[in-house]
């Protein structure tokens, strides 16, 4: 069975999805810089997983903002 996430979560994955292209960076490079797979980015990015507070730091680190920014 498929978890539902809230509304907050697909924005949340928009957001970073936009974070990342700004920066000129692939899933690939971003999952690598983030220390997590290409894969988790894909589904953060399309609102399937909702990420935890070690993923946001992480990724607030590879995209060089800060965590505020990411939402």
């Amino acid at each position: 069975m498929e978890k539902k996430y809230p509304k907050q979560v697909k924005k949340f994955g928009e957001r970073i999805k936009k974070l990342r292209k700004k920066a000129d960076l692939t899933q690939e490079e971003l999952g690598e810089k983030a220390g997590v797979n290409m894969r988790t980015i894909i589904r953060i990015e399309s609102g399937e997983f909702a990420a935890g507070l070690h993923i946001v730091f992480a990724l607030s680190k590879a995209l060089k903002i800060k965590v505020s920014e990411l939402f």
